[in-house]
């Protein structure tokens, strides 16, 4: 028999959501300390970074945009940008092409030009941080797909609104949403779920919207996008009720100053337990390369996210890592994924054996 798991549900106190009811968050002092320090670091390692995880930016492979089944088709524009292909549906996630801050700008390009994307039918927003929910990004997305339908979490539709959307829908958690495809006889299923974060917008509007994670799924094929999150019991509630993902779209970054970034991110290490803790089959690393945020050199998540799973490697025999360059795409089978660029291929940590570039 199965277990009931609980669902996870956020407080509200006095307008203003909470991931706890005594929740733990950094002093402003700490902040201020941890951004003085990033501005003098945020060039650091860049060449590198441009050198070996970013291909040049295009358009999808064709077979990522005409297929109609439901394997999913992933690829990673950059930080949080998704574009999922499944089912004949095409869903971008927390779209963002340019730079969130003119004190951290973009260390590198977008994988897929705007002028390059496809169909969109639907835009997911996991919060409503500057590099995450980007107007500019969203308008010029919906100027090209005026049905676009935009996903967004509660509190945050009077601002797209103001924006000058008007097909948006407001999210609570453990929310769900069907698209249909008449010609594909095909249903598009959308969870909004818990996550463990914070929102801010300006200066005096912190946590009055919500945050948190998302499944897009068709048929039995489930894709995780865990948007901005800490730790927390929230994944295994999620585990609970979407037993067998096929693939978690994870941040891994930033990793230091742990005192205050544990609070509202994701370590590698983290990252790596919360997979685990989901269940699902393969990890796609993201939320790095893209941002300089945190004390993080550049290639410092992905080196230590490698690392934990060599050392993780005897309860990982059956899961794959999938390390894109920005970029590229990934065909996601129950198998390895199958390239669908001509290009090189991403590496995949094969905990049985040396990692290796798949060929």
């Amino acid at each position: 028999m199965k277990i009931p798991f609980p669902r996870m549900f956020p407080f509200k106190k006095q307008g203003r959501f909470l991931n706890y009811i005594e929740e733990q968050q950094e002093g402003f002092a700490g902040v201020v300390r941890m951004c003085t320090r990033a501005i003098f670091q945020r060039n650091t390692g860049i060449d590198e970074l441009r050198a070996g995880w970013v291909t040049l930016p295009g358009a999808p492979h064709a077979s990522e945009t005409a297929s109609g089944d439901d394997i999913p088709r992933i690829q990673w524009i950059g930080h949080s940008s998704f574009l999922i292909t499944i089912g004949g549906f095409t869903v971008i996630t927390d779209p963002i092409f340019g730079s969130s801050s003119w004190l951290f700008p973009r260390w590198t390009p977008p994988g897929i030009s705007l002028d390059a994307l496809p169909h969109i039918d639907a835009v997911l927003i996991s919060h409503n941080h500057y590099d995450h929910l980007d107007i500019p990004s969203i308008r010029l997305i919906a100027k090209r797909n005026p049905l676009v339908q935009i996903f967004a979490p509660w509190g945050d539709r009077a601002l797209l609104v103001r924006s000058g959307f008007s097909r948006v829908t407001e999210c609570m958690w453990w929310d769900d949403f069907s698209l249909v495809h008449d010609a594909l006889k095909q249903k598009l299923e959308l969870y909004f779920l818990p996550a463990v974060h914070w929102s801010r917008r300006a200066l005096f509007d912190r946590n009055r919207s919500l945050w948190g994670s998302w499944i897009v799924r068709v048929g039995e094929q489930a894709v995780y996008f865990a948007g901005d999150t800490a730790s927390g019991e929230h994944f295994k509630a999620i585990a609970h009720e979407f037993p067998s993902i096929n693939t978690a779209l994870m941040p891994v970054s930033p990793c230091e100053p742990r005192a205050s970034m544990r609070f509202v991110h994701l370590s590698a290490e983290d990252a790596g337990e919360a997979f685990l803790a989901l269940g699902a089959h393969r990890f796609v690393p993201m939320h790095w390369g893209t941002y300089h945020f945190g004390e993080d050199h550049p290639l410092v998540p992905i080196r230590r996210l490698t690392a934990w799973w060599e050392r993780e490697k005897e309860q990982l025999l059956d899961r794959q890592l999938a390390l894109l360059k920005i970029g590229e795409c990934c065909v996601c089978t129950p198998a390895l994924p199958q390239k669908v660029e001509e290009q090189q291929s991403p590496l995949y940590v094969r905990p049985a054996r040396e990692s290796e570039l798949a060929p």
